[in-house]
């Protein structure tokens, strides 16, 4: 059985493992193995920690498989996707010139760097290893989510993420190459790596802060700007399947489309209930995602369960990977549903 919980000090050799095996665009595990380390105790720290208003706080999950021990997926999300430094995006605008005098009027897309996200709540650091399947990349993207509905102090009410662009054989991003390289002479992969080891504010804070004039980047750029890259295809559709949505923004690196969500309208943290558990294997009944109500304790996972009478049947091999015993309170929501 697959489980979601927070990761631990214990868990920083299968961590890199994963990172390392992450594309890159993935910044937030790009990193050194000492970032990384970092990483990890920022995420013991906030989970130890009383929180009643969110602040600097970042979270780290794994998906670990509960027979064999080994990690199978990480996924993390910032409390403030701009506490620390500001998160810089493209946003999609429109200029209007026109002269009265020779009866002309034209409307141009440009794109305009900024940072109007920044007190949002950002999913970060995902990835989904080849042991995880679909079934598990959902536990891994969707339990966050629980948490946050859980815990809703500790997180806006809206949350982002930063989906991955289109690139191309070589780690190429056209977008980049149209963009950031003309200003930092370096290619997408160096400036994705940089951006893991500093934090991406050393990079995006230099771009220009005149609009960039769509039409005169390169056609490949245009073509791939809003669009999401092969690898992440699974989680965009994970996540717009729970109800994100695309608006207007853009990633600065590689013109990927950031989705926004609305916590009070996302499938697995508005639908989602709380419910007592009672243990025993349900004759019959629907996969679930189901999470306990702990912070640095929180488990999820995905198993069959059936409601009875006011109460959730669970089995004995969930109840254990949830530490729960009977009659105490599980989040569940049912699988298979669509957010919009």
């Amino acid at each position: 059985m697959l489980v979601f919980r927070p990761v631990t000090e214990q868990d920083l050799a299968a961590v890199h493992a994963l990172a390392a095996q992450s594309p890159v665009g993935v910044t937030s595990l790009q990193g050194s193995r000492a970032r990384l380390a970092e990483r990890i105790r920022q995420s013991e720290s906030a989970l130890a920690g009383d929180i009643r208003f969110r602040g600097e706080e970042r979270y780290l999950f794994v998906l670990e498989d509960n027979d064999s021990g080994e990690l199978a997926g990480v996924a993390g999300i910032d409390a403030s996707a701009g506490f620390g430094e500001p998160f810089y995006c493209f946003r999609n605008d429109t200029l209007s010139h026109s002269s009265a005098s020779l009866g002309l009027s034209n409307r141009v897309h440009v794109l305009t760097l900024c940072h109007d996200l920044s007190d949002a709540s950002l999913l970060t650091a995902f990835y989904a290893g080849p042991g995880a399947g679909r079934a598990g990349a959902e536990l891994l993207s969707l339990a966050r989510l629980m948490f946050v509905a859980g815990h809703p102090q500790r997180f806006a009410n809206t949350v982002v993420s930063a989906m991955l662009g289109v690139t191309e054989a070589g780690d190429v991003s056209p977008f980049w190459d149209s963009v950031g390289r003309v200003y930092f002479g370096i290619d997408y992969a160096e400036a994705e790596r940089v951006c893991g080891e500093h934090g991406r504010r050393v990079l995006a804070s230099q771009m220009p802060q005149q609009p960039i004039y769509v039409p005169l980047l390169s056609e490949s750029a245009q073509l791939v700007m809003g669009e999401v890259g092969e690898e992440a295809r699974v989680g965009y559709d994970i996540l717009y399947g729970d109800g994100f949505e695309v608006e207007d923004y853009i990633d600065a690196f590689d013109g990927g489309p950031v989705l926004l969500g609305r916590v009070s309208a996302l499938r697995s943290t508005a639908a989602s209930r709380t419910w007592p558990v009672a243990a025993g294997e349900p004759e019959t009944g629907d996969e679930w995602l189901l999470a306990n109500t702990g912070t640095a304790g929180f488990r999820a996972v995905r198993a069959r369960a059936s409601l009875e009478a006011g109460m959730l049947r669970v089995g004995a091999a969930a109840m254990q990977a949830l530490q729960l015993g009977e009659g105490a309170w599980v989040r569940a929501l049912p699988c298979g549903g669509e957010g919009r």
